[in-house]
């Protein structure tokens, strides 16, 4: 495993991930299930990140205002994780496998041997997902292909809100042989 500790979205991450598949778009190329995708999405993205080694130019992609939303709470959150577990999370940029084939991003790493994934969607999402406790699958696959690439045995998972009243969820997964 080797770490880029540089700040996610800076122009050495965007650099340090260049063509490489990541954690976080794994969900277009494997199902929770574990079965391979075939069409247009697999192949889209595979050109997406072969175009980035030819080109030597990052894919650009348009945020959302649920994706900005995110990055304005993402430090309240973490926070929020820390003073409710007493643990102290440290940042990373950029982690891939030694050779540098797939790689990831998490929101942060506890003791050096958890993952951490914060998610902070709008108040609908968040409610789906109070109601049902179950994670989204893109994210259970963000965070299995996260401990695939670290070899981290747990990822931690908190579904972040700052809507007053509302506490947000923690929960954790463990790696699935699938």
């Amino acid at each position: 495993m080797k770490i880029c500790t540089c700040e996610q979205r800076s122009k050495e991450w965007f650099e340090a991930r260049l063509g490489i598949p990541t954690a976080s778009a794994f969900g277009k190329i494997v199902s929770a299930g574990g079965k391979i995708r075939t069409g247009a999405t697999p192949r889209s993205y595979m050109l997406s990140l072969l175009g980035e080694r030819l080109t030597r130019a990052p894919t650009i992609i348009r945020e959302s205002s649920a994706m900005l939303r995110g990055r304005e709470l993402e430090g309240f959150a973490r926070r929020y994780y820390e003073e409710s577990t007493g643990s102290a999370v440290r940042q990373v940029g950029f982690i891939t496998d030694d050779l540098r084939r797939w790689g990831c991003s998490p929101d942060g790493i506890i003791d050096n041997c958890v993952g951490l994934e914060i998610k902070c969607p709008m108040l609908p999402a968040f409610l789906e997902y109070a109601g049902t406790r179950e994670i989204p699958d893109d994210y259970y696959v963000q965070m299995q292909a996260s401990m695939w690439i670290t070899g981290f045995k747990f990822w931690h998972f908190l579904a972040y809100t700052d809507v007053r009243g509302m506490k947000p969820i923690r929960t954790f997964v463990e790696p699935d042989a699938k």
